[in-house]
């Protein structure tokens, strides 16, 4: 799977269909959490797979704008949780996977915030359950 695109990256496509990776066996076990995004359309799944990293899948996502906005995966929504930046937004339209360190306990992390950084506010959000 290709790395994660660096923040503030330009977003070079409009719309993109990236496969999940082939896991040997993708079950719910798998699932670490999941939530459907406000302020945009779509749904993100974060997956513990089975190499010991993780995977945030972004399926469905329809957003306005994506130049200049950054992945966050947060502690919680609340202004100032610590956060980690997963790079720049693929696409402002489809379905595509983010790797997360080894090291991140992905269980950790209860949100997902689009993070458009010349404004410095949130696009849109996700409360991962």
């Amino acid at each position: 799977m290709p790395a994660n695109p660096p923040p503030d990256a330009p977003m070079t496509v409009d719309s993109l269909d990236e496969p999940l990776p082939p896991f040997d066996e993708i079950g719910a076990d798998l699932v670490v959490r999941s939530g459907a995004l406000s302020g945009v359309a779509g749904k993100v799944t974060l997956y513990q797979i089975p190499e010991g990293e993780a995977l945030l899948r972004f399926e469905g996502l329809r957003a306005r704008s994506a130049a200049g906005v950054d992945v966050w995966l947060a502690r919680s929504l609340e202004p100032g949780a610590p956060h980690v930046s997963l790079g720049a937004l693929k696409a402002r339209a489809g379905n595509f996977n983010y790797l997360v360190e080894p090291d991140m306990a992905p269980e950790d992390y209860a949100a997902i915030v689009l993070y458009a950084t010349a404004e410095k506010s949130a696009l849109a959000s996700a409360n991962l359950r």
